[in-house]
């Protein structure tokens, strides 16, 4: 197992700004990805020119539960929409001009549950688990010298994220030397990335 991620500082970010948000698909669950390795299911024939295989047929039976997992991580509170405790699973991924976070944005202080700063790792690769294929979907995981800093579970379509977070951390670097300048000049930064 990996490293745990760092938790997010006290420290005010006042000119933090977000680049981009996703939100995780039902691949990043053990019971999701039970479903995607069932619908790869391939067994089959064709009918009248239409393949129907075990995979296809499992997705028709096999939509309700689909769509009450996909429900679980949408619901801000637990049983019922409105009523109930706050829902711990609905997770989403925030990309920021400074850092990395995995947060719940249905608690009401929206503290972050991992954050990594953008010069917390020099690495991110896509590791596909079995089942998360069928959804198009990856772990992003986030390495620094080898070692996992953060791993953001069941991403869809992880290609195009990964190049947003490469590229936020590739133009931090660059206004970092200036922003430090400026600071230390006594001036108020605001740098839109």
């Amino acid at each position: 197992m990996a490293a745990s991620p760092l938790k997010p500082q006290d420290s005010t970010r006042s000119h933090e700004r977000t680049v981009t948000v996703v939100w995780p698909s039902i691949s990043a669950g053990p019971w999701g990805q039970w479903l995607g390795r069932l619908y790869s299911s391939r067994f089959g024939f064709p009918i009248g020119g239409v393949p129907l295989t075990l995979g296809r047929l499992m997705t028709l039976l096999t939509a309700p539960i689909g769509a009450v997992l996909y429900l679980v991580r949408k619901a801000p509170r637990w049983p019922l929409v409105l009523v109930g405790t706050v829902n711990t699973a609905g997770v989403r991924y925030r990309v920021t001009t400074q850092r990395l976070l995995i947060e719940n944005p249905f608690e009401k202080d929206a503290t972050p549950v991992a954050a990594l700063p953008l010069d917390g790792f020099d690495e991110v690769k896509a590791e596909v688990q079995p089942g998360q294929d069928w959804y198009h979907a990856a772990d992003v995981v986030l390495l620094e010298r080898g070692v996992e800093r953060l791993r953001l579970a069941g991403v869809p379509r992880p290609e195009p994220f990964m190049r947003t977070v490469m590229k936020t951390q590739q133009a931090a670097a660059i206004n970092r030397p200036a922003k430090d300048a400026a600071r230390q000049a006594g001036h108020e930064v605001i740098v839109a990335i």
